[in-house]
């Protein structure tokens, strides 16, 4: 854990709720495509496939590698883009070498810019339903088809959580996906306040709103989207080995590795670092009274007083440095 300044290791041990990004903060951050729904006979799953990976292949999100890979598997070759845009919490707008252009993302997204997407909702919700995050794949503002997309929780995150919350820390799941999966991954973990087709901004407000009502905020994640959300908790907390450049510099706190159990291991060690500084705080002060008042009375000579002042210092340090022991798990 890369802690950046002390203030923030007191501010740990004061946090009474976690709001949590879901990919790559809940979940491996390792998204595999699993459903592929064409919805234009002019295009086959690998041509939907074909264009979602060849629109995010300049894309750092945890979904392009999930495209590229999937587009690797069917044996299709991405084409090079001239253009390339990020719609923060909502995809990407790529132009293909060929003059067309390629729209990848939320049904939001889409909605945006007018391409039409009503007559699959059923299907769209089954997908959801079965945790899936879907990917809206739209080539000269046509929709080609649906992508399904699954990102598992870390095998962790459950004990995780429930271990959190039966401390009394409040968890708040906050996520850009659509309702269904959010409920779905929501359930899985056993997390009872969930927000969901959340933008940056979004988070931002809810954190604010939070702290409105007196509770100690840290927000935890591992992308760009969050960088906002950091800045408006009293504590960010960004998922290292994942995360991006922009999360890890804006956030107070960076884990080194994607590993949610730091998360309860960073709340032990600055609870017993406070505990040791009260301790140091109560001890410093008593000794020194003790030596002014024996000093005051003539009790003891300059020297024994100069070693009472050694000695006290001595124990300061020897008690701070019970914080060494405390094991990394």
């Amino acid at each position: 854990m890369l802690v950046k300044g002390g203030i923030f290791i007191e501010q740990a041990s004061r946090i009474d709720t976690l709001c949590l990004d879901k990919t790559g903060t809940l979940t491996e951050g390792r998204p595999v495509v699993v459903t592929v729904l064409p919805r234009h006979e002019r295009f086959s799953a690998d041509d939907v496939v074909l264009f979602a990976a060849s629109a995010e292949a300049r894309s750092p999100h945890p979904l392009a590698h999930a495209l590229l890979e999937g587009a690797k598997f069917r044996g299709v070759e991405v084409m090079d883009t001239v253009h390339f845009e990020t719609v923060t919490g909502s995809g990407v707008i790529s132009e293909l070498r060929d003059g067309r252009s390629v729209f990848v993302g939320s049904e939001r997204l889409m909605r945006q810019h007018e391409i039409d997407v009503d007559g699959i909702d059923g299907e769209a919700n089954r997908m959801r339903e079965s945790g899936e995050t879907l990917l809206y794949v739209a080539v000269d503002k046509e929709l080609a088809g649906l992508i399904g997309v699954v990102d598992r929780p870390m095998q962790e995150a459950f004990s995780v959580i429930q271990g959190l919350q039966r401390s009394g820390i409040h968890i708040y799941l906050l996520t850009g996906d659509h309702q269904k999966t959010a409920d779905a991954v929501s359930r899985q973990l056993g997390i009872e306040h969930y927000y969901y087709n959340m933008l940056p901004e979004d988070k931002a407000r809810m954190i604010e709103k939070l702290r409105a009502e007196g509770m100690t905020v840290a927000m935890v994640g591992d992308g760009v989207n969050d960088a906002l959300a950091f800045a408006k908790s009293d504590l960010g907390i960004a998922m290292g080995a994942g995360g991006s450049d922009v999360a890890v510099e804006a956030a107070d706190i960076a884990l080194k590795a994607n590993d949610l159990t730091r998360l309860p291991a960073l709340r032990e060690l600055s609870q017993k670092t406070m505990k040791v500084i009260r301790q140091n705080y109560v001890y410093s002060m008593g000794i020194n009274a003790l030596g002014i008042g024996l000093g005051a009375a003539g009790r003891i000579s300059p020297l024994m007083g100069g070693v009472l002042h050694v000695m006290n210092s001595i124990g300061v340090i020897l008690n701070s440095s019970r914080i060494l022991l405390i094991k990394d798990r």
